[in-house]
């Protein structure tokens, strides 16, 4: 492989400063369109620019990672101010609706139950379906065929349609030029919905020159997309062989599985190309709080635009190697962004079919990776291409070359420790095909002594002339080894003021492409991915509590390996810069955005035990190092014992008032004897465990175990505790009636935990920093087990609750089974 450097390009001059505060919108959007970002130029670069809209409800401005943008979610006109300190400047905009067609107009739905828009409809071109709003079990869209430049049948949503429900669906199949819109509707931006589904969500089948727009897949736990039976269909050269200029537009995929067209060329097999998919455009898709892998996979394809595609949090609890997209064949991918990941952007195996049939194509393919930005990766790099042998046949398929430029990547590759170098580009054998590189820009790398900061050369590729393998030129890149140096705004990777070192990147036919970026600031010779400079933003709000909501493990019965907590996205206006998390009440703090559990490796111990208790916390900061609230405490027991979140409900069964005032109980009158309505039975072992709220002038409750849950004395406790009576922080333990004394309570102790055994033991933890209150080995110390003895009975939970004692949220720990190592 060769690598040619050179240092020579293009210079340009500083553009001419402002006089005044300036700024653009268009004169008129189109209703729901993508979300469109507001920047303005001032001579003052220090006072804040504000922008806000004359009705929310017409045009939606808010700030967003440094950005001003707008949406435009209704009709009319609106007006758009730009202000900055005593000036402002204004602009009108009038939305619209898009026209419907001049066809016929058939209203389908009732709300409930299924849709089916199919050939019994007889819909010809031009005719427009409206589907009233509801939840349905299935929207079923089949068997509709138009002829390609007529007309489009449209298919539009009238307010929220949504499908909703385990195993319930959208069913889009043998269709050709359809429209299917949920954006004709104000205030409702993706107007089609499928929702929480352990299966399944859309099903996809015979599709040519549709259109699938404003839609959005929220808590899917299977495929987001399944384009089915797409293998069967076997490549010859013909129109039916393949399928060919489909649309996916606005999308919105929240927590959700993934979209597969599974195809694949191999020179190997008897037919070497099946499920080819050609001209599929993926255009302004917000993809969050996903961990399904590859976010778009592409099996075979070709001419593939994956374009405004926004990813954040994916892949927070993943270790294989994967990418967000992924496509065997021919792709551009422009202007996308992911942050807080884990994967490549892209991973692009490259061929070009050569047979002259899909466009006439008999040469390569240059595909152009341009405008894109990666910041806060767990592993791997910024982009992948590579080539198989099995993907060169003789006068039907042949490499294909690629150009990567005006990228910024950030923080790539933090997992500490290293498991693989964070650089531009992981580049493997490329089959005769070139990839240039130029104009990127790498910002804190984590391998600031390799030989070339921005490459991988994990490669077998011979280099040295145009007739082998392979050839990377690699030229006009910048690298900074902190962000600071960089003066890159952090949260969104645009370029700030003063950046002048930035300027110069070089002009070429591909660079001529990116005429523009994601946020509509014209190209002006910078290099990276963003050419605007960040606005001045002044004070922002705190960033939202992150929502801890789901957990991974796997154990070999001894040890908890790769147990990891995901944490769904946090906001901020200027961006997430990481998370700290609490565990077990010791805070860590993460790099790199990353929602793990901040343990060393994913590839190492966990250090848990079987059957142990973790819990968990996580808080947001964003670049400004603001800090969210602490998020919702999530309790987690290793394999091998059950928690239950939810807090007993205790029944008074003698002596005075019970008072419970939201899961906080405490006495009135005089004491109170309790029952928790739950018994230890053969074989079976527990824990309570309770937040105590107390002063050192109050009682601690007596907590244990009965052979009745109807008690009326302290006498029928068999075994438990309570805190002292001349002392008030002693630990007297109780055992038949009798009571000894056997260590210290704390000030500071707010946490109790009891755990019981049906054999008879029964051990006391106290804590002040939930820490030992959570461990299994602390319920084993000697010096505070109560009962040695074996006693088969059946055990009752009972609780004796004195005047002054608060006893705050009990919840159980059940050890259904004698587990090894818990009962000594």
């Amino acid at each position: 492989m060769e690598t040619r450097v050179n240092l020579n390009y293009t210079s340009y001059l500083p553009e001419s400063p402002v006089s005044e505060l300036t700024f653009n919108t268009p004169n008129s959007a189109t209703l729901n369109q993508k979300k469109g970002y507001l920047y303005a130029s001032s001579p003052d670069k220090l006072t804040p620019i504000i922008m806000t809209s004359s009705d929310n409800s017409v045009a939606l401005v808010k700030l967003e990672e440094s950005y001003w943008y707008v949406e435009y979610v209704g009709t009319g006109t609106v007006t758009i101010t730009a202000s900055q300190g005593t000036g402002s400047v204004s602009r009108t905009v009038n939305i619209s609706k898009e026209e419907l067609n001049s066809g016929r107009i058939f209203n389908v739905g009732s709300g409930s139950g299924d849709v089916n828009i199919d050939e019994s409809m007889n819909l010809i071109a031009g005719d427009t379906v409206i589907i009233a709003p509801g939840t349905y079990n299935f929207v079923n869209v089949s068997n509709i065929k138009i002829a390609d430049g007529a007309l489009p049948v449209n298919i539009i949503s009238n307010g929220l349609v949504e499908v909703s429900g385990d195993f319930n669906s959208y069913s889009f199949r043998n269709l050709r030029n359809v429209i299917i819109d949920g954006g004709r509707t104000e205030g409702i931006k993706y107007g089609f919905l499928v929702r929480d589904n352990i299966y399944q969500a859309i099903y996809l089948e015979d599709i040519n020159h549709i259109t699938i727009k404003n839609l959005e897949l929220k808590n899917i736990y299977d495929a987001g997309w399944n384009w089915q039976n797409i293998k069967d269909i076997i490549y010859d050269g013909s129109e039916e062989s393949y399928q060919k200029g489909n649309k996916f537009i606005n999308i919105k995929a929240d927590n959700a599985g993934y979209f597969n067209a599974g195809g694949s060329l191999d020179a190997n097999n008897e037919q070497p190309i099946v499920g080819l998919v050609e001209g599929l455009l993926f255009e302004n898709w917000d993809i969050e709080n996903s961990s399904a892998g590859t976010m778009i996979n592409i099996g075979c394809g070709q001419n593939i635009t994956f374009n405004n595609i926004h990813c954040n949090h994916i892949n927070t609890i993943n270790n294989n190697h994967n990418s967000v997209l992924f496509c065997s064949g021919t792709a551009d991918v422009i202007n996308c962004s992911v942050k807080n990941f884990q994967g490549n952007l892209i991973r692009l195996w490259t061929w070009t079919l050569i047979d002259g049939n899909i466009k006439g194509r008999i040469t390569p393919k240059k595909c152009l990776f341009y405008g894109n930005t990666a910041i806060s990766s767990r592993k791997y790099s910024f982009f992948e291409t590579q080539h198989f042998d099995r993907y060169i046949i003789e006068g039907l398929a042949s490499f294909a070359d690629i150009d990567i430029f005006n990228n910024t990547g950030a923080n790539l590759n933090l997992n500490i420790p290293t498991v693989f170098t964070g650089t531009l580009l992981d580049n493997y054998d490329l089959g005769g095909g070139t990839v240039r590189c130029f104009n990127n820009l790498i910002i804190n790398p984590v391998n600031p002594d390799s030989n070339n900061i921005y490459f991988s050369y994990n490669s077998i590729a011979e280099g040295g002339s145009e007739n082998q393998k392979g050839e990377i030129q690699e030229f006009n890149n910048r690298v900074y080894y902190n962000l600071e140096e960089s003066k890159i705004n952090p949260a969104s990777l645009a370029i700030e003021d003063g950046a002048e070192a930035l300027r110069g990147a070089i002009d070429n036919t591909s660079a001529k492409k990116y005429t523009s970026d994601y946020y509509g600031n014209v190209n002006r010779g910078y290099i990276g991915a963003i050419q605007g400079k960040a606005l001045s933003i002044g004070s922002v709000n705190i960033p939202t509590m992150p929502d801890i909501s789901e957990w991974f493990d796997s154990y070999d019965g001894s040890s908890a390996n790769n147990f990891q907590v995901n944490a769904k996205r946090s906001r901020s206006e200027i961006g997430i810069k990481n998370y700290d998390i609490k565990r077990n009440g010791t805070i860590e703090i993460s790099v790199g955005g990353n929602c793990r559990d901040g343990k060393a490796d994913p590839d190492s111990d966990s250090g848990f035990n079987v059957g142990e208790v973790i819990q968990w916390q996580f808080r947001a900061r964003d670049f400004q190092n603001q800090l969210s609230d602490w998020s919702e405490r999530f309790v987690h027991v290793m394999p091998g014992a059950t928690y239950s979140s939810v807090p007993l409900t205790l029944t008074k069964t003698s002596g005075g008032t019970l008072i419970n005032n939201d899961n906080v109980y405490e006495a009135a009158i005089e004491t109170v004897f309790c029952s928790t309505g739950i018994s230890i039975s053969y074989n079976e072992s527990l824990r309570l465990v309770f937040d105590n709220v107390l002063a050192l002038d109050s009682n601690f409750p007596y907590v244990g175990w009965a052979e009745t849950n109807q008690i009326t004395s302290i006498d029928q406790i068999r075994a438990g505790a309570r805190s002292g009576a001349q002392n008030l922080n002693d630990v007297i333990l109780v055992k038949d009636g009798y009571e000894s004394k056997t260590g210290y309570f704390k000030e500071e102790d707010r946490y109790l935990s009891l755990r019981i055994h049906y054999d008879g033991y029964t051990w006391l933890q106290a804590s002040s920093d939930e820490v030992d209150w959570y461990k299994v080995s602390s319920q084993l110390d000697k010096t505070s087990q109560i009962i040695d003895g074996v006693n088969l009975n059946i055990k009752f939970l009972v609780i004796v609750i004195p005047l002054g004692c608060k006893l705050s949220n009990p919840r159980l720990i059940t050890y259904p089974t004698i587990q090894s190592g818990l009962i000594s």
